[in-house]
């Protein structure tokens, strides 16, 4: 009896740490790794925005990791790559852990062997579905496109409800309001990679539509809030952030939601000043309370509903989450389709 006792318990156990490919980290390796973080004592955090946007992350780890300070500081993400592969040739690195604003642009230092990879599910419970090319992204959430409206000029039963709607006459001449970048435009890319003469045809037509220029997502979700135009296609997170401040845009329920996910890395050793405040930092970072700290700034998965407040909006819409570019193919293949983006709508190529 107390042998099959003993097997259940067993049992049961390995269930719990191996459903949905899950397993349970180490407490051991968790603190043998603050030991050593500890030593360093610091920790460089290249964050997206402002830094001040950042705190209470920030200061999430710090209670949790006493010992360790974290100095977060803003930069573009995209150029991140070119500043990684230059500091990588001096040995000598200015970011132990940064956030890229889409996977895609990581390309660039996948492709060199510049990230680190590391054994995650010693120190960390996340979903290997989180965990990219050979564990040196790690997603940390979404920030799909999405179209927005406002209520106070577009009546529900008048909205759009897919792309080919946009091409009504009525929304013809300034009254949908777009970033001039290609990238914005990720909702087609789906499509286009099943039919790319189909959806580059598609945004010819889109084009004459005399769509209203944004040089950047908040213009556009400005020009929709204050009346300028009456739909605009905006970062989600855009919208519970400016929901606070008492904007009272809603979404259109066109999808799907689109996005190369923004996602935690770390350089590779050779340089990098603080290496095991950075894997205790990403290790850390999608944790429950990490996660609870995130969504608290607006930001946060869009999936499960119950993620985020943008996985609420999305599921409220009836709007489905796609994740794009998982493997370096589809990169190239994201790359290929912004371009021809650009070059349909008339922007410049990036």
């Amino acid at each position: 009896m107390i042998k099959k006792t003993v097997f259940i318990i067993i049992y049961l156990s390995v269930v719990l740490f191996s459903i949905n490919g899950f397993t349970a980290p180490s407490e051991r390796a968790i603190q043998d790794l603050y030991q050593d973080a500890k030593k360093e004592g610091k920790l460089l955090w290249q964050v997206l925005g402002s830094a001040s946007n950042w705190k209470v992350v920030v200061d999430a780890f710090e209670a949790k990791y006493p010992g360790i300070k974290v100095t977060a500081f803003s930069a573009v993400s995209s150029r991140m790559p070119a500043r990684i592969i230059t500091e990588a040739a001096a040995r000598k690195l200015s970011v132990d852990v940064g956030i890229c604003s889409g996977v895609d642009e990581m390309l660039p230092l996948l492709e060199r062997d510049l990230l680190d990879s590391y054994d995650w599910a010693k120190i960390s419970d996340l979903n290997p579905e989180d965990i990219l090319f050979d564990n040196r992204l790690i997603l940390y959430h979404d920030n799909p496109m999405i179209w927005v409206y406002n209520p106070k000029l577009v009546l529900k039963k008048d909205l759009p409800r897919s792309w080919e709607e946009l091409l009504d006459p009525k929304w013809k001449g300034n009254k949908l309001s777009v970033r001039t970048n290609g990238n914005n435009l990720a909702g087609l890319f789906p499509a286009w990679q099943k039919n790319p003469q189909k959806v580059i045809h598609y945004l010819e037509q889109l084009r004459k539509q005399d769509i209203m220029p944004a040089p950047s997502g908040v213009v556009a979700f400005s020009r929709v809030a204050s009346g300028e135009t009456p739909i605009g296609l905006v970062r989600s997170t855009l919208v519970p952030i400016f929901k606070k401040r008492g904007t009272s845009l809603q979404l259109c329920p066109i999808g799907p939601a689109v996005a190369s996910p923004f996602a935690l890395y770390t350089p590779k050793t050779k340089g990098i000043q603080h290496p095991n405040a950075a894997k205790l930092f990403i290790g850390w970072a999608t944790t429950k309370e990490a996660m609870e700290a995130l969504v608290s700034t607006g930001r946060g998965f869009a999936t499960p509903c119950d993620a985020s407040p943008v996985a609420q909006l999305l599921c409220e819409n009836g709007i489905e989450l796609i994740r794009i570019c998982k493997t370096i193919e589809e990169i190239k293949q994201f790359r290929e389709f912004i371009n021809e983006a650009d070059r349909a709508m008339g922007w410049s190529i990036n």
